[in-house]
């Protein structure tokens, strides 16, 4: 609801400049022996020792990239299951420390096509992905001094039924919150109109991590969201110490709510049945 309209554009150039990734006709057999650890980086030399620049007389050594169907159940785990690298990580990717060589060496591994979208003071690579579902994913890294300084996951989900595990469950706060610890703050925005929607931001200051997800599902009369079982139609993950073009700030949990942080966090982690909150019309403009 409350989306930058820098990342809507570059979204629009990937969806221009990189290929949709064709998921079906895949000869391969599906794989479990494409694990996680197979994404340790391979060091890629992208510069010239004279001048510093990069230079395509360069013959980068490159890991052997996944055939279709190993990289469509690779990222399928990776959306599953959290990888067990220093936060803030995607991927194996550690803002601050990894270098864009790395990470091209990543996405190569996967089958990921990255572009660069910008150029300057700042650079900005990015790669989309498509599964045959509806599941799409789109990943913005910012370069400062050939260091990717800070990243951003969207994910649009697919169709989705309630009661079933999430696609995308690496990133759903209870995983997140099992992760990281208890939030710094939540921050809640209502879409105003027929009927009223809602997205909520959770932000960790520790490991600079901060997740949106924007759901169409109706409030209702009572206003009542519940986090773990609506919908969800769009989440965002900014990872790094500076991220680029942060959520807009809305209405903190405990103004937009009865509850504290405290007891936020024990209702997220519980139950999901009972992760409900009632929001406070009057809290929202």
């Amino acid at each position: 609801m409350k989306r930058s309209l820098l990342f809507l554009s570059i979204l629009l150039l990937l969806m221009g400049c990189i290929p949709r990734n064709s998921m079906s006709g895949s000869t391969s057999a599906p794989t479990e022996t494409a694990t996680i650890a197979a994404l340790t980086p391979t060091i890629i030399d992208l510069t010239s020792t004279a001048t510093g620049s990069p230079t395509e007389t360069a013959t980068p050594i490159l890991p052997p990239t996944l055939e279709s169907g190993q990289a469509k159940d690779t990222l399928r785990t990776l959306l599953r299951e959290p990888m067990d690298c220093e936060a803030p990580c995607l991927w194996g990717i550690i803002p601050g420390k990894t270098s864009l060589s790395e990470a091209i060496s990543i996405f190569v591994h996967l089958g990921l096509p990255i572009k660069s979208i910008a150029q300057g003071s700042t650079e900005v690579y990015g790669t989309k992905y498509d599964f045959d579902n509806g599941l799409s994913l789109l990943v913005t890294l910012t370069i400062r001094a050939n260091i990717v300084t800070d990243l951003v996951l969207d994910i649009t989900p697919g169709a989705w039924e309630s009661g079933k595990p999430r696609e995308w469950l690496a990133y759903s706060p209870e995983t997140l919150i099992d992760q990281y610890g208890v939030p710094s703050k939540v921050n809640f925005f209502v879409g105003r109109g027929p009927r009223s929607t809602y997205s909520m931001a959770i932000y960790f200051d520790t490991p600079h991590v901060i997740v949106e997800y924007d759901s169409n599902s109706d409030l209702g009369l009572n206003w009542q969201i519940c986090p773990l079982n609506n919908q969800v139609d769009y989440l965002r993950i900014w990872m790094g110490a500076e991220p680029q073009h942060p959520p807009l700030d809305g209405v903190l949990l405990e103004e937009a709510t009865s509850k504290t942080m405290e007891e936020f966090t024990e209702l997220i982690i519980g139950d999901p049945n009972n992760a409900c909150l009632n929001l406070k019309g009057e809290a929202f403009p």
